[in-house]
This record gives structure tokens, C-alpha cells and sequence, in this order.
């Protein structure tokens, strides 16, 4: 398959992406009143959704722009960083990423009516560690060429924020086998799994940048599970026997 066919399939599948992730968004925003017996795990849940349709709208936006143009190196500069429309979108992406684990923290917080501040505080934690980690100038954004140790330095803090908040949606869904959250859990330790294998691999088993795409479903699949669990006017069981505690 030619270099530029496969361009072209990825651009698409992004495309895809996209408008599904802005017809979960908008969907939550229509239905929100559906949600009022849960609202606090919906506002959260709609909030890191929001972040990953603002964060991939510049990212898959500035690819087409720079198709466009013949030319996704473009060279441009936004907010005094030197990037190119591939980099500054791949940079938009890490960013708004890590802030959707933060929500769908509070989101595991508001389901399970977690009131311990250790687990959030920690994870907190790792997410600001990142953060800081990205602010770094030997970062380099102004080019996708890997640059390490960096892109795995940065990479490490997401894992575990990944793990982190997918092992505490998991253990509590099944504490009170809420099924829709369970399989919420799991997908976000398939995406965890997916990124580890990319991050310490993908650069020397370039194939394995391949799993990007199935981790990218999980992420549509958590959103939809999401929908349907909260935005029905029918509570499931799990979610009854939670707020009748």
C-alpha cells in the first residue's frame, strides 16, 4: 500500500473519529436533562469528552489544512511555540488527553461517591508530573520526529495515569457490578495497554503504531457506553441501588 494511500486512510479514520466524538458531545449536551439522577458522573463524562473533541478538532483540522497544502511540515508558530500543523496537533492532542483521565477521575468520584482524597490526589499528581514533564524545552514540538528520552519520559506519567484511573473505575464497578462502568474499566485499560505497547515499541517495531486505531475505538466505545448509561431515562440497577445507599 503506497505512502500516500495510507495518508489518506488515516486521514479519514480521523475524520470519523472526529465527528463521532462531536455527536457524542453534542448528544450529552441535547440529553442532558436525562441525566439528572446522575448529573455530577454526566457533567463529567461530558466534559472529558468535550476535551478530546476540542483537543482533536486543531490536530486532525491542521492535518487536512497542511494535505491541503501539499505540506503538513508547514512551518507556523501558536502561543510563541515553533511547530509545524502535524506537531502542534499531535502537542494539542497530549494535552487534552491527560485532562480527559482527569475528568473521568471525578467521573469515577461522582459515580461511586468516593469522598477519599488520597487516590485523586494522586493521580493529580502524576497528571500535573506530565504537564511539567511537556514544558520542558528539549521537548522539541516543532517536529513529530521522535526525540528521545522525552517522548518516553512524558509518555510514562500518561500510562499511569491511564492505570490508575482505570483500575479504580474497574474495582468499584465491580464492587457494585455496575456492567456499563465495568466494561468502561476494561477499555480504558485496553487503551493503557494499547499506548504502553506504542511507547516503549512502537519506535523500534514501527508496525506496532498500528494500535492506535483499536485503542481510538475503545475510547468511542467508553463514550457511547457512556451515553447509553446515563443519557436514557431509565436508570440501570446499579445506578438505583448507588444513589438509594
Amino acid at each position: 500500500m503506497s505512502y500516500h494511500l495510507m495518508q489518506w486512510l488515516q486521514l479519514g479514520f480521523c475524520c470519523f473519529y472526529l465527528l463521532s466524538v462531536w455527536y457524542l458531545v453534542s448528544s450529552m449536551i441535547l440529553q442532558r436533562e436525562q441525566a439528572a439522577k446522575d448529573r455530577s458522573t454526566a457533567q463529567w463524562i461530558l466534559l472529558a469528552f468535550a476535551c478530546l473533541a476540542l483537543g482533536d478538532s486543531p490536530h486532525i483540522g491542521l492535518k487536512l489544512l497542511g494535505s491541503a497544502l501539499g505540506n503538513l511540515q508547514h512551518p507556523i508558530t501558536i502561543l510563541w511555540i515553533k511547530t509545524d500543523f502535524d506537531s502542534f496537533g499531535a502537542l494539542a492532542t497530549e494535552c487534552t488527553f491527560t485532562l480527559f483521565y482527569v475528568c473521568m477521575l471525578f467521573a469515577w468520584r461522582a459515580r461511586f461517591q468516593q469522598h477519599t482524597q488520597i487516590p485523586v490526589l494522586m493521580m493529580l499528581g502524576v497528571a500535573a508530573v506530565r504537564f511539567l514533564i511537556m514544558l520542558h524545552p528539549d521537548n522539541v514540538y516543532s517536529t513529530l520526529r521522535v526525540r528521545e528520552p522525552w517522548f518516553t519520559l512524558r509518555g510514562m506519567p500518561f500510562v499511569l495515569l491511564q492505570i490508575g484511573v482505570a483500575y479504580l473505575m474497574l474495582r468499584e464497578s465491580l464492587k457494585y457490578r455496575d456492567k456499563p462502568f465495568i466494561l468502561i474499566g476494561i477499555l480504558m485499560f485496553f487503551a493503557a495497554a494499547c499506548f504502553a505497547t506504542v511507547l516503549f515499541f512502537g519506535v523500534r517495531h514501527p508496525a506496532l503504531q498500528m494500535l492506535m486505531f483499536p485503542k481510538t475505538m475503545a475510547y468511542l466505545l467508553i463514550g457511547f457506553i457512556a451515553y447509553w448509561s446515563l443519557y436514557r431515562k431509565e436508570l440501570t440497577s446499579s445506578t438505583k441501588m448507588l444513589i438509594s445507599d
